[in-house]
């Protein structure tokens, strides 16, 4: 129990974050260009870093396979870690004062809630969404980066970010299909759950999707 105190604490404090303290947006600006570099190239290197593991060791299917060597444990620990330095992705909303989206807040706390579920209990299979999330990453937060930096031609790209992130949510599910008959009862039980909460978590985002760029046939009248 003392293992998933950190990740309850911090999901509780998350969603009670104080919204009634605002600070300038152009003092924010620094922090939250800095913040975005950081997370890029951080994503960037796990994604190498673990493509080069995988490379070298091969794809092997069976349980706790990979987190027997140390280098995967340490690549899937420090990834872990990052989801909670995301949080701030939110904390920056709240201090311009503005209210995130409960998509914003359901991803991010999910993600904290996943990776510690994925470490603590060794989820082989786990290799898959960091594999996948941390290249997504490494695009989003260099997006944010450019977007605060004041590049008008990166705004067209914002839509197809956002069906990159529901395409690699759906390709998620491909763990099941590789570790049905590998993982141990309690492993298959947790990755059931990450499951039922990623398919929520698609919904949330083809909703958004929906609701932000596709056009409606009135629109399309009024073209």
């Amino acid at each position: 129990m003392v293992n998933h105190i950190i990740p309850i604490i911090s999901t509780i404090l998350y969603f009670n974050f104080p919204n009634n303290i605002v600070i300038e947006e152009k003092y924010l600006h620094h922090f939250a260009l800095i913040h975005n570099v950081i997370l890029s190239l951080f994503s960037l290197y796990i994604f190498v870093d673990l493509s080069n593991f995988l490379y070298t060791n091969g794809i092997v299917i069976d349980k706790e396979h990979y987190f027997s060597y140390e280098k995967f444990d340490n690549i899937m620990f420090y990834f872990y870690i990052s989801k909670y330095i995301e949080y701030i992705d939110t904390f920056l909303i709240y201090l311009k004062g503005k209210k995130p989206i409960f998509l914003q807040l359901y991803h991010h706390s999910g993600a904290v809630i996943s990776w510690h579920l994925a470490y603590t209990y060794k989820l082989d299979c786990f290799w898959i969404p960091t594999l996948l999330n941390s290249f997504v990453h490494s695009i989003m937060y260099t997006y944010y980066a450019l977007s605060l930096l004041k590049f008008d031609f990166i705004k067209s790209v914002k839509k197809y970010l956002t069906g990159l992130q529901i395409s690699q949510l759906v390709f998620l599910f491909s763990g099941f299909i590789l570790y049905k008959n590998v993982e141990t009862n309690q492993n298959w039980n947790l990755m059931l759950l990450c499951g039922i909460a990623n398919v929520i978590q698609i919904y949330l985002f083809i909703d958004f999707y929906n609701k932000t760029y596709k056009i409606t046939k009135t629109e399309i009248k009024d073209l």
